[in-house]
């Protein structure tokens, strides 16, 4: 299944800090843990898609619509946030809101 966005987009919004930290489990901030990251990116490809999937057929959607990318990168990053438990950062909250 292709993939909506990347984890770069989701470094854009979150920065590469803020998905180690929310990502590594060892705590030592060096580095993302990729399988976390790329579940977290099938999640919001599926959350997206539950929206998108009311109005469009999902096999036109594609990453090349930068609304595509970015709403991804968005649900993403918010469930990066949360797995921990973390407070979603209120401009992150304030996209979601928008693209939902």
């Amino acid at each position: 299944m292709t993939e909506w966005c990347t984890l770069a987009e989701v470094e854009d919004l979150l920065s590469a800090n803020g998905v180690s930290a929310s990502t590594n489990d060892s705590y030592d901030n060096s580095v993302a843990d990729a399988t976390i990251v790329d579940n977290a990116i099938a999640r919001g490809r599926t959350i997206l898609s539950q929206y998108l999937v009311q109005r469009y057929d999902i096999d036109l959607i594609t990453p090349s619509a930068e609304w595509v990318k970015w709403a991804a990168a968005t649900f993403a990053a918010i469930e990066i946030m949360r797995r921990k438990g973390g407070v979603v950062p209120p401009g992150l909250q304030e996209l979601y809101e928008q693209y939902t």
